[in-house]
């Protein structure tokens, strides 16, 4: 096998609908803790208290935060595939085509096969996707699988095909 890189890939949680909820439940916290906190007028009819809203507020933020920071980077070389779905790994996992029976570019149905998008799965078939429904799927020689969403899915499917 030829030396090298043949295929990176970096992606995100892109999706508009993704963000507007996230970005819409932000906005009303935001609101509700300027009216009650800060210009003293009770936000509904039984109003919480002024410091549940304010971990409420807290909260919404970090988990858009989080969002944001999600990225699942995937990488193919010589070595073997690579991913790294950050935060849930810090580093990249190390897949060697030696561990591999069998891998290619598959379709698939992310909420019906793995219950949604994310980090996904149990026990020996799992997915590490955030969007699309497409992906690299990795049959390995202890029988587990994973399924790496992919963007990209002509430009990697020649390249693994090339590679067998």
């Amino acid at each position: 096998m030829k030396k090298g890189m043949f295929f990176e890939e970096r992606q995100r949680f892109s999706q508009w609908w993704i963000w507007l909820i996230l970005l819409g439940f932000d906005a009303m916290y935001a609101y509700a803790v300027t009216q009650q906190v800060l210009l003293d007028i009770q936000f509904g009819k039984r109003p919480a208290s002024n410091i549940v809203l304010i971990i409420s507020l807290s909260v919404m933020l970090v988990i858009t935060a989080v969002f944001y920071l999600f990225k699942l980077e995937t990488k193919i070389d010589s070595d073997g595939i690579h991913v790294k779905f950050f935060p849930f790994h810090l580093s990249f996992r190390t897949y060697p085509w030696e561990k591999i029976r069998n891998c290619y570019v598959r379709k698939y149905k992310p909420v019906r096969e793995y219950g949604g998008w994310g980090l996904r799965g149990l026990g020996d078939n799992r997915a590490l996707n955030v969007k699309g429904n497409m992906g690299i799927q990795i049959e390995f020689i202890d029988g587990k699988r994973l399924l790496i969403g992919t963007q990209r899915f002509d430009e990697v499917s020649k390249i693994l095909t090339s590679l067998k």
